[in-house]
C-alpha cells in the first residue's frame, strides 16, 4: 500500500485495513501521537488493542506500507503452504522498508470471500474514524511468502543501520517477555542459515523461575548456558551476537574480531559465551524469533513477544560486562 498522511490530524486513530463485520473483525489502524510521531494499532474484537512504539515520520512525503495479518488470510484453503499457515496466527506491518510492528494473535474469520476494506471502519468501532483522511494512491496484494520474507528479516527492524547493509544487522538488542510455560522444546530467538547448514540463539525456559540460553551450530553442537534464575512475569533485555549476524567479506577490524564469537547477555550480565564459526547465509535467512528451517534444536517460534529490537554496534558491545572475554 502507498498513502500520504492527513497534514493535521492529532490525537485520534483513523482505519488502513479492516476485515469482518461490526462487533466481529480486526482493524489495523494508524494513530497520529504527534506531528512527526505515529502509531500503528490493531484492534480485535476478540483480542482487545495492541500498538506499536512510536515510529518517526514525514507526513509531506508518501509512505509505503507492507501489511499482513491472520485474517487477511483466514479464509484460505485446508490444505494452504507453511507461509499461510504462519501467517494465519501473525499481525505485521512494515513501513518504508523497516518492521515496525509484529506481533501474534487470534483473528476473527473475514467472513465468505475474506474482503478486506481498505481506510474504512468496517467493523465500527468507536475507537477509530469512519474513514482514513489522508489519501491512498496504491494497494494491492502480496504472496504471503514474500510478505514473510520481507517481515521477518532481522536487519528490518532497525532504522539505525545503513541502508546499503541493513539485511545484516550485526549484533542485535532485545526487549522481551518471555513465555512462563516451560516447553522441551526451546524458543527461538534469532535462526541463520537453511535446513542442515543453520545456526540458532535460543531461549529455554526451565521451570517458573529459571531460564537457560544456549547457541547450535547445525550438525557440530554449541553451547549452552547454566539454568538463570529470572521473573517471567516482566519485559528483559537481551543482547545477542554471533558471526552470520554480520556482513561476508571484508569488515572494519571492530567488526571483525566478532565473527567467531558468540555471546547473549541478559539485562546487561553476561548470561552465555564462547568461540564458534557459523554456516554462510544470506541477509534474508537472518530471522527473528521463527524456526523456519527445521531441525531439533527448537520448536517453531518464539512463545513470548518481542517488543523492541535494535542494532548494536561493536563498541557497544565492547561496553558490555565480560565482553573483553570474547576479542582477541
Amino acid at each position: 500500500m502507498e498513502l500520504v498522511l492527513p497534514a493535521r490530524p492529532l490525537g485520534w486513530a483513523e482505519p488502513l485495513v479492516a476485515t469482518g463485520s461490526p462487533g466481529h473483525g480486526d482493524s489495523v489502524f494508524i494513530f497520529y501521537a504527534a506531528l512527526d510521531r505515529i502509531r500503528i494499532g490493531w484492534q480485535s474484537t476478540a483480542d482487545g488493542v495492541v500498538y506499536s512504539a512510536p515510529v518517526a515520520v514525514d507526513r509531506e512525503k508518501p509512505h509505503h506500507l507492507l501489511i499482513g495479518a491472520g485474517s487477511l488470510v483466514s479464509s484460505a484453503p485446508k490444505r494452504a503452504t507453511s507461509d499461510v499457515e504462519l501467517m494465519r496466527r501473525l499481525l505485521f506491518v512494515e513501513l518504508d522498508g523497516q518492521t515496525v510492528f509484529f506481533v501474534r494473535g487470534v483473528f476473527q474469520d473475514a467472513g465468505a470471500g475474506g474482503v478486506a476494506f481498505i481506510g474504512a471502519n468496517q467493523i465500527g468501532s468507536a475507537l477509530l474514524h469512519p474513514f482514513f483522511t489522508g489519501k491512498i494512491v496504491a494497494a494491492r496484494p502480496v504472496e504471503p511468502g514474500l510478505a514473510l520474507a520481507e517481515a521477518l528479516q532481522v536487519g528490518r527492524w532497525s532504522s539505525a543501520l545503513p541502508e546499503a547493509a541493513a539485511r545484516f544487522p550485526g549484533a542485535v538488542g532485545l526487549q522481551v517477555h518471555f513465555p512462563v510455560v516451560p516447553d522441551a522444546a526451546a524458543d527461538p530467538l534469532i535462526v541463520t542459515g537453511h535446513t542442515g547448514k543453520g545456526d540458532f540463539l535460543y531461549a529455554q525456559i526451565v521451570d517458573a523461575h529459571h531460564v537457560r540460553f544456549g547457541f547450535d551450530h547445525w550438525a557440530v553442537g554449541g553451547l549452552v548456558s547454566p539454568p538463570i534464575e529470572i521473573d517471567l512475569k516482566v519485559a528483559h533485555d537481551l543482547v545477542l551476537t554471533m558471526g552470520s549476524l554480520y556482513r561476508p567479506g571484508q569488515a572494519a577490524a571492530t567488526e571483525s574480531r566478532w565473527r567467531d564469537s558468540v555471546a547473549i547477555w541478559l539485562d546487561g550480565r553476561l548470561a552465555l559465551a564462547g568461540r564458534s564459526p557459523c554456516h554462510p547465509t544470506n541477509a534474508s535467512e537472518i530471522i527473528l524469533g521463527y524456526n523456519l528451517i527445521g531441525g531439533s534444536t527448537t520448536g517453531p517460534e518464539f512463545r513470548g513477544q518481542i517488543t523492541a529490537v535494535a542494532a548494536v554496534t561493536p563498541a557497544m558491545l565492547a561496553t558490555l560486562p565480560a565482553a573483553g572475554l570474547l576479542k582477541d
